[in-house]
């Protein structure tokens, strides 16, 4: 996404207003791979039964509940690859609108999974983003170091969202053995 810094509104402070929800709109989506790929292979590596067990579990529960409510976002499988990234040729605006829409299911994703760390990370970029100049925004989207801003706060997310698909995971391993 690219901003246009010449159309930025600054306060008396030499901060940006105009610009504000575009700049939220630039924050680094946490990272939900892992979460992706153990859904598409519950189908082919799980029985009907340990998938039974799998969604009666508490952190299955919590994976599923996520999956439902952010269906809406969900981009098309065909056009996909787990990172999220176009596997087939679009022309820019049709690759843009499903970079979009990805970006939009990872963050459904993760807030539904872990809601507290998600708004940690929200909170700290809101917080972060209000308090640069054009000159910071400018630099920062040149040098192209935004996911520097809040890092470790979304990578408390991205464990949390990995920790439940680990749990997940474990659950039904346990279930096999006995």
């Amino acid at each position: 996404m690219v901003i246009v810094l010449k159309s930025v509104e600054m306060d008396n402070n030499g901060r940006v207003r105009a610009a504000k929800s575009k700049l939220l709109d630039l924050r680094p989506p946490a990272s939900v791979e892992g979460l992706l790929q153990f859904v598409r292979d519950v189908p082919d590596h799980y029985s009907v039964e340990e998938q039974r067990l799998l969604s009666e579990s508490n952190s299955g529960r919590r994976l599923s509940r996520a999956i439902v409510m952010c269906e809406k976002y969900k981009p098309n499988d065909s056009a996909m690859s787990v990172d999220g990234r176009s596997t087939i040729p679009h022309g820019e605006a049709v690759k843009n609108l499903n970079e979009t829409k990805m970006t939009k299911y990872t963050d459904c994703l993760s807030h539904a999974a872990c809601q507290e760390r998600w708004r940690v990370y929200s909170t700290c970029w809101a917080r972060d983003v209000h308090q640069l100049d054009s000159n910071m925004i400018r630099n920062l989207h040149t040098d192209r170091v935004l996911e520097s801003l809040c890092q470790l706060e979304r990578q408390s997310l991205e464990r949390c969202i990995g920790g439940i698909v680990t749990n997940t995971a474990q659950l039904s391993e346990a279930s096999q053995v006995f």
